[in-house]
């Protein structure tokens, strides 16, 4: 990694995670209707993304004496700008794909397999709507759905689907009731666009929506859990945090304002398209 080292914590994590990855690979042969799922959580500030690079680059540097230059990761999250500054994070902090993020959009996609050495990331309003990515024709061979069967079809051992913020997205759907996001889990609910799961790896700060939902359709998650002393201990969590602003207050809260009324669009519009959630309504404390 450049310019960063990982803690003693985000390392034992990895070493975990990988641990499970790998035990996955005896799959590939399969078709399971459920691959488990590997749940890692952390609190927040304790760097889940930096711990997500570490994770890739010790895959693609083969950790287990087996380099994996190959490696296909698709990076889901249900907000575009988190997806933009994951990527960004990618470029900046990682030797090994820091020149081969991508982002998957509606006008530059159309490919058979996900980019091996590569990091993909995708929201799930490009996949909750119809539009050109879910779409062939007009010079379009393959809709995205078509490029993950394939991928895992070809493969599955370097594949790893990452769910960012896993706890949402889900409501209180089981089997039968699909979401988004339930699509990369089960190849048997309602809807379900894979032939099999990929390997999953769901992060979150809380973790317990994700942990319940995949229970709800029989699947056994894998949790990774980081200790929130071991955290503390290296200074990344503090019990104070003491913020200023270098502009003029009026501005400042003219540039809130803007936030928080884009803030509460893209909740209604999260809750028009997953209409078995809650409507979240932003609360901006002056």
């Amino acid at each position: 990694m450049k310019e960063i080292t990982p803690h003693g914590y985000q390392t034992t994590s990895v070493s975990t995670i990988l641990g499970h990855l790998t035990q996955l690979d005896g799959l590939q042969n399969l078709t399971p209707n459920l691959t488990p799922t590997i749940a890692h959580s952390a609190p927040t500030g304790a760097g889940k993304t930096i711990t997500m690079i570490h994770l890739v680059e010790q895959l693609i540097r083969g950790f287990d004496g087996t380099p994996r230059p190959d490696l296909r990761v698709l990076w889901v999250s249900d907000s575009p700008q988190l997806n933009a500054q994951t990527c960004t994070k990618f470029q900046r902090y990682s030797d090994e794909v820091d020149n081969s993020t991508y982002i998957i959009d509606d006008g530059n996609f159309d490919e058979e397999h996900l980019r091996p050495g590569a990091v993909g990331f995708i929201n799930t309003q490009k996949l909750a709507r119809p539009g050109l990515l879910l779409q062939r024709g007009d010079g379009r061979h393959y809709t995205f759905w078509d490029t993950m069967n394939n991928t895992l079809r070809d493969h599955f051992n370097n594949t790893v689907v990452i769910i960012d913020e896993a706890h949402l997205g889900w409501g209180l759907n089981s089997r039968g009731h699909s979401t988004i996001l339930s699509r990369f889990l089960d190849s048997q609910a309602d809807g379900a666009t894979l032939a099999r799961p990929p390997k999953v790896v769901g992060i979150s700060a809380t973790p317990q929506r994700f942990l319940t939902h995949c229970e709800n359709i029989q699947q056994n998650p894998v949790p990774v859990n980081t200790n929130i002393e071991h955290v503390r201990v290296t200074g990344a969590l503090k019990d104070d945090q003491v913020t200023h602003f270098g502009q003029d207050f009026d501005a400042f809260l003219t540039q809130a304002a803007s936030q928080f009324f884009t803030m509460s669009e893209d909740w209604r519009e999260y809750h028009d398209e997953n209409q078995d959630t809650q409507l979240i309504t932003p609360l901006l404390c002056i």
